[in-house]
């Protein structure tokens, strides 16, 4: 604010101090040429005066000397003197023939001693035209004076009476002449330059207005001049005024197109990152943020240092050296591990930087790497059973059905391998219509202990065949649970036929319940061999079994866990299991708790 405030002050006081210096420099410039034209003129007329005065007092003294005719020095001398000193001049009487008679200057003993003056230029100019004067130094007195001479007419011809006078008196007139000038210059400049002042200062403030102005509109494009437009300064304040609103509508149009491009790439579920001629960091968006966990500020930053990938690094320095764009799958490694798809393409500009687009295809790849593993099981399990109906079908047809126990025997091996593959199919369109989100699932209080009673009900018969006894311990509090009852009787179904199928005879297999606030968890416990703790994470994957050879013995299709799982999910819950070799296994549904 301090130098802002400076500058304020600064412009206008040095604009008017240039205006006053150009307004004095030219009043000073005509009074000094005024001054020269005076005193030239009064200089001139000066002199013309003197010398006509003079003339007028030898013509007098002239008028005189006639009139008592004294042409001889005995009494001419006293005459001059006393004549010279009435006008306060040098007197001198010359004769015809260039003699001085008499001198107010020289005692009249040493007149003889003067030299002739018949050659002074006055007196020439006397006898030529009746009236001489010159201006020179004095032979005689050695002082420089200014002489006039008027002719006379006396015995012998025409005499020359000549009066002289120093000039330093005309010398002092005319510098008292030129001090008055001076002193009356100096005077007009001072008054000229405090009227130039005060005109400046006018014409100036309406430049400091729009200064103030302009200065308001570095912060605030509303303000506006306000000065009359017929007003000198009009024009330049409508030009600013016009100025301002086309600024203002400029920056607007500009933050609304910065705003669409914030909210287009904020929106976006590619991550940009975009680089400036330094090849630093200047934005990076939302997703791209959360793709890679950035936090903080990433601008002016290299993009190794944002996302820390050698490839990545390798496509903008191609991109750079190229000219063109470059794309490349990245495996990006860290706390997310990511597959991205990178293309980095540089700015039109050459050397204005570079723009990459990162898609996550990490999920893409899975689900590619699940189709992958889906057909692969699909065939797998259809294999085992086709093949074995395959087999016993041929064997029927080429005389195996000509005996009663072989014909029954392979028969039922078609049985039992078409049930399975019935129920491989129907699992899958069941999972199919889950993960499609085309099963119903409609929230409603249920009982849970009812339900679980009910599921030990539909498995009495399979769990008679294997002595194992289905305990349900489910406490009065926690037994009201949100869910659908189609999809909780599968569930508990499924948990309950796998501890049975997989635990030994005698077993036990306990529905228990617990809260666990908002939430209830019901567990299907089991005291079968257990399992190892490296199959646990992936039980629920389709067609992931622990002991494949068992698990088709006795029927099971491998997505029995994986129906359950996506159930429980579309019921808001979730699913685990825990297990300790050789003590048992314990899976377990949250599902919400009726409020």
């Amino acid at each position: 604010m301090a130098r802002g405030a400076r500058t304020r002050r600064r412009f206008p006081s040095g604009l008017r101090v240039r205006l006053l210096l150009v307004s004095i420099s030219l009043i000073a410039a005509g009074l000094l040429l005024a001054w020269w034209f005076i005193s030239t003129a009064l200089d001139r007329n000066m002199r013309a005066r003197a010398h006509e005065q003079r003339l007028t007092e030898s013509s007098l003294i002239a008028a005189a000397v006639r009139a008592v005719g004294a042409w001889e020095t005995p009494t001419a001398d006293p005459l001059v003197r006393v004549l010279a000193a009435r006008v306060g001049d040098r007197v001198t009487l010359v004769a015809p023939d260039g003699r001085v008679v008499a001198d107010s200057a020289v005692p009249a003993a040493a007149l003889h001693r003067l030299h002739n003056h018949g050659g002074r230029p006055e007196v020439l100019a006397a006898w030529r035209t009746g009236r001489g004067v010159a201006q020179r130094q004095s032979v005689t007195v050695r002082r420089d004076l200014t002489y006039a001479a008027t002719i006379v007419e006396g015995p012998g011809g025409p005499w020359v009476l000549r009066v002289a006078v120093s000039t330093a008196r005309e010398d002092g007139t005319r510098a008292e002449v030129w001090r008055l000038l001076a002193a009356g210059g100096a005077l007009g400049l001072l008054v000229a330059a405090g009227m130039s002042w005060l005109a400046v200062a006018l014409a100036a403030r309406p430049l400091r207005g729009l200064t103030d102005t302009a200065r308001a509109m570095v912060h605030d494009l509303s303000v506006r001049t306000r000065i009359d437009p017929d007003e000198d300064v009009g024009p330049l304040a409508g030009a600013l005024d016009e100025l301002a609103d086309n600024l203002a509508s400029t920056l607007g149009k500009l933050e609304r197109q910065r705003d669409l491009l914030g909210a287009i790439l904020e929106s976006m579920a590619e991550g940009v990152l975009v680089t400036d001629a330094r090849g630093q960091v200047v934005l990076a968006n939302r997703a791209l943020r959360e793709m890679f966990l950035l936090g903080g500020d990433v601008e002016g930053r290299e993009p190794i240092e944002v996302v820390r990938n050698a490839d990545l690094h390798e496509l903008f320095a191609s991109a750079a050296r190229s000219a063109e764009p470059a794309t490349r799958e990245l495996s990006i490694e860290g706390v997310r591990p990511r597959r991205v798809m990178a293309r980095v393409a540089p700015v039109e500009q050459p050397g204005a930087g570079a723009v990459a687009v990162l898609s996550d295809v990490t999920e893409l790849r899975r689900l590619e790497t699940v189709r992958r593993d889906f057909v692969a099981n699909v065939s797998h399990e259809l294999r085992t059973p086709v093949a074995a109906i395959r087999g016993a079908a041929e064997t029927l047809l080429l005389g195996g059905a000509q005996r009663a126990e072989t014909a029954f025997e392979f028969a039922t091996m078609i049985d039992r391998h078409a049930e399975r593959l019935h129920r491989l199919v129907e699992d899958l369109l069941e999972l199919s219509r889950i993960e499609a989100r085309e099963l119903r699932i409609d929230l409603e209080p249920v009982d849970l202990r009812a339900e679980a009673e009910r599921a030990r009900g539909l498995l009495a018969i399979a769990a008679q065949a294997r002595r194992t006894t289905v305990t349900v311990a489910v406490p009065d509090g926690v037994s009201e649970v949100l869910a659908d009852r189609g999809a909780l009787e599968h569930v508990l179904t499924n948990l309950l036929e796998n501890a049975i199928k997989y635990s030994p005879e005698g077993s036990t297999v306990t529905v228990s319940a617990e809260r666990r606030g908002a939430m209830v968890r019901a567990a299907v416990e089991d005291d079968g061999p257990g399992i190892e703790a490296r199959h646990l994470p992936r039980l629920f994957e389709r067609f992931y079994r622990v002991d494949a050879g068992r698990s088709r013995q006795v029927g099971g299709t491998g997505l029995g866990l994986a129906i359950v799982k996506h159930l429980a999910e579309a019921m808001g819950g979730a699913v685990g299991v825990e297990s300790t070799l050789g003590r048992g296994s314990r899976f377990w549904v949250d599902l919400p708790r009726v409020p």
